[in-house]
């Protein structure tokens, strides 16, 4: 999938899904959802009021435009009541892509405006539900679905929080691609991923990712899904060098004993930690 941010106004968004989030409980449009039903000729609140579209999460309503809009569908989903936090979001971008797929778009752009939370915080959220909303691990189907969401873009009109935004897009691709190779790794049957292979995965990973999980790409993996692993394990592998090598109270280096070296295959396999040191000037 395409990750982008889209800075253009709510009606001047060309995508073949144009997702916007709404609160429960509130009595009038907001802005952004009343600038989109005045182009559609109170089209959008008129089939919000009909389906009784209360903005609860998981609620999604949408229109067709007919030409109205340059976006080809508008997808209304609910946000819930109050202060919306990055998990209503993510869960609410997950469901409207899933929806927007299901109905055969090709792109989405999600403008989800959420009171209290940073635009970083709100474009990653996005991104990271619409990625892993969307997942799906059909290597082994035969007759695989011929709908995808290729693209999905943020929008974020306001320009002082473009450069957040885009931001957050990428920490969400990482952290999304991150899931999705856990993911595959686990779908995966055991005779495929033996402890061997699974330690090569991301040098090895094709096109569309691990095990061919419509997800993220290959190139995603090498560069972003893996480097928290690869920070973990470069952090392990220093904790465990410094445990070998100590200082010394003259201010010497230690070192392993010689009667350590020459101890037999079984004492060898004991921690140099815990190891009897000699001081070396």
């Amino acid at each position: 999938m395409k990750l982008s941010l889209d800075s253009r106004g709510l009606t001047e968004v060309r995508t073949d899904a144009l997702i916007v989030g709404r609160h429960a409980g509130e009595s009038k449009l907001a802005p952004a959802l009343a600038a989109l039903d005045k182009k559609l000729g109170g089209l959008l609140s008129k089939v919000m009021t009909a389906e009784k579209f209360e903005g609860k999460p998981g609620q999604i309503s949408h229109v067709h435009t007919e030409g109205r809009l340059p976006a080809a569908r508008v997808l209304v989903t609910g946000l819930g009541s109050g202060k919306s936090d990055a998990e209503a979001v993510r869960r609410a971008a997950s469901a409207a892509a899933r929806r927007a797929r299901d109905l055969g778009a090709k792109s989405a752009a999600a403008y989800l405006a959420a009171e209290g939370l940073s635009p970083r915080a709100r474009a990653q959220a996005a991104v990271e539900g619409a990625v892993l909303g969307t997942y799906r691990f059909d290597k082994y189907i035969k007759e695989k679905s011929p709908k995808s969401l290729d693209a999905f873009a943020v929008v974020e009109p306001e320009r002082r929080s473009q450069g957040a935004a885009g931001q957050g897009v990428r920490t969400g691709e990482i952290w999304a691609a991150a899931t999705c190779l856990a993911r595959d790794l686990v779908n995966e049957p055991a005779n495929v991923v033996t402890p061997a292979t699974s330690r090569g995965a991301p040098r090895k990973s094709p096109g569309r990712g691990v095990s061919g999980s419509r997800c993220w790409s290959g190139r995603t993996a090498k560069s972003s899904a893996w480097a928290p692993m690869s920070a973990s394990r470069r952090a392990a592998s220093s904790r465990r060098s410094s445990s070998t090598s100590r200082t010394c109270p003259r201010g010497g280096r230690a070192s392993a004993s010689s009667s350590s070296a020459r101890a037999s295959p079984s004492t060898r396999a004991v921690s140099t930690s815990s190891r009897p040191t000699a001081c070396t000037a």
